[in-house]
């Protein structure tokens, strides 16, 4: 399953690598073969595969164009879901941590190269640029600042070992060396993606996790409490600017997208039930021309699959309401709530659900889910013993 995930993390697109797939089929198989499989996942399975079948189906009788290629991208996108069926056996966020540590090292690594030598920036480029960019590399500017990004796309799945790795850096009793290397690491990778979400997440993180940490520290809320306060001030301010940053290309396209989304659903007000089917595609004046996706990642499942959208997200956001439920059984749950909920909202600015890096997500907070399950039944089982 390591394997599989660095796989996933390190080749989000499947053109560096071309391993995905055969990663894919070598870890089912590794699993029916070793384990039993959890059949109580199976109808949220089953859900995926009906929601972006369904809507097919009708655009299909509708005789919609559709890109022959996108749909079965679609269907490829959403085939880790099948996992489900084994994340019981498997703390995949544990599993998760060299992954991403290593994706983060090599990331740094590759961009303190380019920093230092403008040929080694123009190769790296040129190279990402004929493998259809699993890394986006790109100057922008931010609140005018220029940037050099470097940003691999498969790094919003770095987001709950972030979490994990902030924790026990900022818990004096879980703390290490090893821990707090690892979080400078993944926290310097995020800091030169060059996108505001990824740039802004582990401030947000930080606040949530040390406000959580140090609620009952005595003195030390003394100096975290007004510091936490600044950066929540800083970080909103930053956000907003950002966020009505109008001249920023970032914001224009993202701006022109809504327009077009506004057009197409008052021009066919059926695409909100039905969809448009995956694979269709439409005008956008964000990009200037007609295209399959967006970044707006909510509106496109609207787009594509109507109603039955509801159902990918449903399947998505359960795992969220088991982690606030039981937050105050382990600190972790606390930390996963909220990183999870931080990835539900980047993902509506970025395509990043209905793709390998959003199954992976998606995987990990269900294999916690279940963890968590497993630690309360245990804790029945010794009550039930006890009583006896």
């Amino acid at each position: 399953m390591t394997l599989f995930i660095l796989v996933v993390m390190i080749d989000p697109t499947n053109t560096l690598l071309h391993k995905k797939d055969i990663a894919f089929v070598l870890v089912v198989a590794y699993n029916m073969v070793l384990f039993k499989p959890d059949f109580g996942k199976l109808p949220y399975i089953m859900l995926m595969f009906c929601a972006v079948a369904v809507p097919w189906i009708f655009s299909t009788m509708r005789m919609t164009p559709v890109d022959p290629d996108e749909v079965l991208a679609a269907f490829k996108s959403i085939a880790p879901v099948v996992l489900l069926l084994w994340t019981r056996n498997y703390n995949m966020v544990k599993l998760s941590r060299f992954p991403v540590v290593l994706c983060c090292f090599i990331s740094l690594a590759t961009y303190i190269a380019m920093s230092v030598n403008p040929l080694i920036e123009r190769g790296v480029w040129m190279f990402m640029q004929n493998i259809d960019d699993p890394v986006t590399i790109s100057r922008r500017t931010i609140l005018g600042v220029e940037i050099l990004g470097f940003y691999l796309k498969s790094c919003v799945s770095f987001i709950f070992v972030f979490s994990y790795y902030m924790l026990y850096s900022l818990d004096k009793t879980k703390r290490n060396v090893a821990n707090f290397i690892f979080l400078i690491i993944i926290f310097s990778y995020f800091m030169i993606s060059g996108t505001r979400s990824t740039m802004l997440m582990p401030f947000f993180l930080f606040i949530v996790i040390a406000s959580y940490v140090f609620k009952n520290s005595r003195y030390i809320k003394y100096v975290m409490y007004p510091l936490i306060f600044v950066l929540a001030i800083a970080f909103v301010t930053v956000l907003l600017a950002a966020i009505m940053e109008t001249d920023e290309l970032s914001n224009t396209i993202k701006y022109g997208h809504l327009d077009s989304y506004a057009a197409l659903f008052d021009e066919n007000p059926l695409f909100l039930i039905f969809g448009q089917g995956p694979g269709a595609t439409f005008y956008s004046e964000g990009f200037g021309e007609v295209v399959v996706r967006t970044e707006w990642s909510y509106l496109d499942l609207i787009r594509n699959y109507g109603v039955f959208s509801l159902i990918i997200v449903f399947v998505f956001a359960k795992p969220i309401f088991s982690f606030w439920k039981y937050r105050k059984q382990d600190d972790f749950n606390y930390c996963m709530f909220w990183s999870y909920l931080v990835y539900l909202l980047i993902a509506g600015t970025n395509p990043l659900l209905m793709s390998s890096t959003g199954m992976i997500v998606l995987l990990m907070a269900y294999s916690y889910e279940d963890k968590i399950k497993n630690s309360i039944n245990q804790i029945d089982d010794e009550d039930n013993i006890t009583h006896i």
